[in-house]
């Protein structure tokens, strides 16, 4: 949980991401009479019992052709869990003796195309379609005129294929696992994007098009090869977190210090060796992730980030605790864990609102391990509760 609170800023659904990530849940729907389908039928086509369907959630293909009222429908949902397992066992013969080499792979039996029977669902809001083979999206999809969240992640998307309509009411677009190297060109009809997701996909170099894109507000880009954003990064007036967790960067980029809107910085397992004094000027963020990099110290202008309730720099190669942490006085959770640190400096009692401290992992050495205890139980008794 520690790891990813950043997500929560970064959506409900995304970072399904990941991220990844369902959850049950009972949407709300308003004038939508409940209704009661004969039959479920699982992505293969396959008939299972007869259920009785939440009004207005579509879970499978049949459930859309049988009904009578599609525009009672404002959430399709089709995932597919249409497996096969290949067996690739096989036997050789080694110094003249049988030996057995088990071995096999999952197949993806999923849909190559989105089904058009979709198109009925004029009222949908809400449309995912995961983990099948699509490739191609047509313009009739986004043309839906009530659809808010469209998440395709997943799936084999070829770029020449994918076409995007103009919605005005489209908020977020999910295209995570998707082996994308670019953004579609026409993602820019859909200005009132606010957020969409490219995670665990293929992109060497941030796509500048999406920096015309001045409304969005979350980015996600974790698991992908970037090393470098752009200058013209620093257009996004309205960008309050993007997360780069699992990328190349072994230079923080100072353009992100030019884009003062950012709430969220999630820039943990990267190569980062230093953070710019420019880091200061973010006085928005209130988490910082920053795990899994080779930080051996923090920049003093931290101590102008007054917001921050959140900072995790475990996995790093910190020998003591950076001062400048000290005089981030609003910090309530701060993981220090799996560093270099030989003590504890007994400075991190000075930080009043703090709730929770990670320090384990860490090679302490006391002369007097009394020290260390005594600190740590003082702490303890004011509330704070410490993972050792």
């Amino acid at each position: 949980m520690k790891n990813f609170r950043f997500l929560a800023l970064l959506s409900a659904w995304a970072l399904a991401v990941p991220l990844a990530r369902a959850q049950s849940r009972q949407p709300e729907f308003d004038n939508v009479p409940e209704q009661t389908l004969d039959v479920s039928v699982t992505g293969s086509g396959r008939a299972s019992p007869r259920i009785a369907a939440s009004p207005g959630l579509a879970t499978t293909l049949e459930q859309i052709r049988r009904t009578n009222r599609p525009d009672t429908i404002t959430e399709v949902e089709l995932v597919n869990r249409d497996l096969t397992f290949k067996d690739l066992t096989r036997v050789d013969t080694v110094d003249g003796q049988l030996v057995m080499r088990p071995g096999g792979e999952w197949i993806n039996n999923g849909w190559r195309e989105i089904p058009a029977e979709i198109a009925r669902c004029v009222n949908a809001k809400h449309i995912v379609i995961t983990k099948h083979r699509i490739a191609a999206v047509p313009a009739w999809l986004t043309a839906l005129p009530a659809l808010e969240r469209l998440d395709l992640s997943d799936n084999d998307l070829d770029i020449k294929q994918v076409r995007f309509s103009r919605n005005r009411r489209l908020r977020s677009l999910n295209l995570a696992s998707c082996g994308l190297t670019n953004v579609p060109r026409s993602i820019r009809r859909n200005r009132a994007l606010r957020q969409v997701v490219f995670n665990n996909s293929q992109f060497t170099v941030f796509p500048k098009r999406l920096c015309r894109m001045r409304k969005l507000e979350t980015l996600g880009f974790y698991g992908n090869q970037l090393s470098a954003l752009p200058r013209a990064f620093r257009r996004f007036k309205n960008l309050k977190a993007i997360d780069l967790y699992h990328n190349r960067f072994k230079v923080f980029p100072d353009v992100l210090c030019r884009v003062p809107s950012q709430q969220v910085l999630a820039f943990s397992y990267n190569r980062l060796e230093q953070l710019p004094e420019s880091i200061g000027k973010l006085t928005n963020l209130t988490e910082i992730y920053l795990r899994g990099n080779r930080l051996t110290t923090l920049p003093e202008s931290m101590q102008q980030l007054g917001k921050t309730k959140l900072l995790f720099v475990s996995e790093n190669a910190f020998a003591a605790l950076p001062p400048v942490i000290f005089q981030m006085r609003n910090l309530e959770e701060l993981d220090v864990s799996a560093n270099q640190m030989k003590k504890l400096a007994p400075q991190v009692a000075q930080l009043s609102r703090l709730k929770l401290l990670y320090v384990s992992s860490n090679p302490f050495t006391y002369p007097n391990y009394r020290e260390y205890t005594q600190l740590v139980s003082s702490m303890k008794n004011r509330g704070v509760q410490v993972v050792e």
